[in-house]
């Protein structure tokens, strides 16, 4: 049996992506029972494909693609994975230089997915998506303008609340 028909053999028996390389050992140990030396060298070689393949098809952060949220230097106030009281926590927080109201601006292209108010947690909050598969969360906002501002507060007098989770079709 030649390399080419044991890998897919192999793979058709290991179907699952994430058992795949754990059953290796399992699937090529029952494809190949009796041929220990030759399965030993096709099973090194299968195993360096399948970590090539899955290296190369990690996504790249691309280069210069992301701008800063803020125009001032960018000090962090919170780490991303920091441990608080109860949680750790879920994001960057920057210093805004003791200023209130700065304004952000969106990382990258992209549009407006999702729109949250909240006493708690992130607050005022907007995520937008970006073509390349990236969602950017802006959290802790003092304010809405323009308008985002407008289609919260249709929404909130629309269904008489103020805390929302808003979808919104601009």
């Amino acid at each position: 049996v030649g390399s080419a028909s044991f890998l897919k053999k192999l793979f058709s028996e290991c179907s699952n992506p994430y058992h795949l390389f754990t059953n290796v050992y399992i699937c090529a140990f029952k494809i190949f029972n009796r041929r220990k030396q030759k399965m030993k060298k096709i099973l090194l070689v299968g195993i360096s494909i399948i970590s090539i393949i899955k290296l190369t098809a990690q996504n790249e952060l691309p280069l210069n693609y992301f701008r800063s949220p803020l125009d001032i230097p960018l000090y962090l106030s919170g780490n991303f994975g920091e441990l608080r009281s109860n949680h750790f926590h879920s994001g960057l927080d920057i210093k805004t230089q003791g200023v209130e109201g700065q304004k952000v601006y969106a990382v990258a292209d992209g549009f407006v997915s999702r729109i949250r108010i909240s006493p708690y947690g992130y607050g005022n909050a907007i995520y937008i998506d970006h073509p390349n598969g990236y969602t950017s969360v802006y959290a802790h906002l003092q304010r809405y303008e323009g308008k985002i501002a407008e289609e919260i507060k249709e929404y909130q007098y629309k269904n008489k609340t103020w805390v929302i989770i808003h979808f919104p079709r601009f």
